[in-house]
């Protein structure tokens, strides 16, 4: 079931504390004993990796940082739209200050630093003025999956503070499905109309706080 996907991860009030947050790019848990093929690649600047299901790359330096291709080895189809990636770190957020493309401004001037540790590609944002605060991501593939996790480092307090990631997938697909959760009940698939007109952001508000952030200046 093809998914198109932008994901907010919200930190209600950012503090001097840990915070640590997950994703997941595709839908299986890794087999026992399965072997990943990972390695960095200085022709095209990316860890290319092969799980035996998936193959693709992760990009560190780059305004689109990130899972830079993606391909079903059944399907035969980068899900990656070109030159974009998935779960990119886009932009920062906070009331009064509208979005802050940070993440992006830090890896493609190549301020940030890469390593590769036990199959998994870890990407470290150092601070920066507005935010003061370091950002690691990882990355790992396996089986079926690409999984990533966030951790943030803060040094003061910013309120209502978020983080805001995007995935954009190829338009060869003819569907967009998301999980939405309705007032009485669990996620459910559901099929977006926004087929129709290319070129164009489609927005669906999480929920009712979603709502009033439109409005709050962020």
């Amino acid at each position: 079931m093809p998914e198109s996907r932008c994901t907010f991860f919200r930190l209600w009030h950012l503090t001097g504390a840990m915070f640590v947050a997950w994703s997941l790019a595709a839908d299986c848990c890794a087999a026992a004993g399965e072997t990943v093929e990972l390695r960095w690649s200085g022709a095209t600047e990316c860890y290319e990796f092969d799980t035996g299901e998936l193959f693709g790359a992760i990009q560190p330096y780059s305004w689109y940082h990130g899972v830079a291709g993606l391909v079903h080895r059944q399907n035969r189809v980068d899900v990656v739209w070109p030159r974009n990636a998935f779960l990119n770190a886009e932009y920062y957020l906070r009331p009064g200050s509208g979005p802050r493309m940070k993440p992006r401004e830090l890896s493609s001037a190549k301020k940030t630093t890469h390593r590769l540790v036990d199959g998994t590609v870890i990407l470290q944002f150092p601070p920066e003025p507005d935010y003061a605060f370091q950002m690691q991501l990882k990355y790992w593939p396996h089986g079926d999956a690409i999984d990533m996790q966030m951790t943030v480092a803060p040094s003061k307090d910013v309120p209502n503070f978020e983080i805001f990631f995007a995935s954009y997938v190829t338009e060869a697909f003819s569907q967009t499905w998301v999980p939405l959760t309705g007032s009485d009940g669990p996620a459910q698939w559901t099929k977006l109309d926004n087929r129709g007109v290319r070129g164009r952001m489609f927005g669906i508000a999480r929920d009712r706080d979603e709502l009033r952030r439109l409005d709050d200046g962020r």
